[in-house]
């Protein structure tokens, strides 16, 4: 990501203005404002070994529920929003108000154990919308 920081390298943490300056996206800068204050969430970041995204990443939890895990990129980042049971009702009935992005995520994204992992690939204010929303539906904010 930048010469100072290897996401992949486990003994080198990186802290949240690292991460930030490797991102370099208004789009970033503005989801973490939104979710520290619409939901006075704290950034955890941990390591992941999955093999599907390894590296560093930054997690939001509210009262020990997640509501993102997002992945950081040179220049850009990837949101995972989990929608369960719980929210699959009014996920979708939102759709129709989503970007056609979402949608074609929502519909090839397989179900699991009663879960759709929706890996957004952010790269645009319409698609930061739709993961907020997203967030919104798995959090009801106070």
């Amino acid at each position: 990501m930048t010469a100072t920081w290897d996401k992949l390298d486990k003994t080198n943490v990186p802290d949240m203005d690292t991460i930030t300056a490797a991102v370099a996206t208004p789009l970033w800068d503005d989801l973490l404002a939104h979710i520290e204050e619409t939901y006075q969430a704290k950034p955890q970041i941990e390591y992941s070994g999955c093999g599907a995204a390894p590296g560093w990443n930054v997690k939001y939890k509210k009262s020990g529920k997640g509501l993102c895990t997002l992945y950081p990129h040179q220049g850009r980042f990837i949101a995972l929003v989990v929608i369960g049971q719980k929210e699959k009702a009014e996920t979708e009935l939102a759709l129709p108000t989503f970007t056609d992005y979402t949608r074609t995520l929502y519909q090839n994204t397989k179900e699991g154990m009663g879960q759709r992992w929706l890996m957004f690939n952010v790269g645009d204010a319409a698609v930061l919308q739709d993961v907020k929303s997203c967030i919104a539906i798995r959090r009801r904010a106070k």
